[in-house]
This record gives structure tokens, sequence and C-alpha cells, in this order.
């Protein structure tokens, strides 16, 4: 099975009520094969896109790994069910 491995951002306010919720994903092999500090600016540039000011929140990184048949579908032709109007 082929796969693609995505960097998953996550959020959560410094509340113990707050939901985490995500800001974005990366290809994890681009991120990979970057320099430290430009994969840490493209990660920070994208926190401070959502919050504004990313010190509020605590952060956490996933990998999350995709199927490569699933993505392919996404480009496949769509069936969309209609009705003739008369």
């Amino acid at each position: 099975m082929m796969s693609e491995v995505l960097l998953i951002i996550v959020g959560c306010e410094k509340d113990e009520r707050a939901i985490p919720f995500i800001i974005g994903g990366f290809n994890f092999e681009f991120m990979a094969q970057l320099p430290q500090e430009d994969t840490e600016k493209q990660i920070k540039t994208l926190k401070e896109t959502w919050t504004g000011e990313p010190s509020m929140y605590d952060w956490r990184e996933v990998k999350l790994r995709l199927d490569t048949e699933e993505l392919k579908n996404l480009f496949g032709t769509p069936e969309v069910e209609g009705y003739w109007e008369e």
C-alpha cells in the first residue's frame, strides 16, 4: 500500500474547557527535506495566521498516514444524482 504522511498541527486554548482544533497540515516528506529553521518558520506562520497570538495556545503535531488510492479517488469523475424536470 502506498501512502502519504501529513504533519497535522493541532492547537488548544490554554483553558481546561477548551476544545482542540486542527489548523492545517503539511506533507511530512517535504517538510523533512527543509532545513529545521524553515520548517519551524512555516509552522509558526500557520499558527499566527489562524490565531494571531500563538503563545496563548498549546500546540501538538500529529502524523497522519493516508492511503494514496483514497487520494486518487478525489480526482475521479463524480456521480451526481438528479432528476429531469419537465
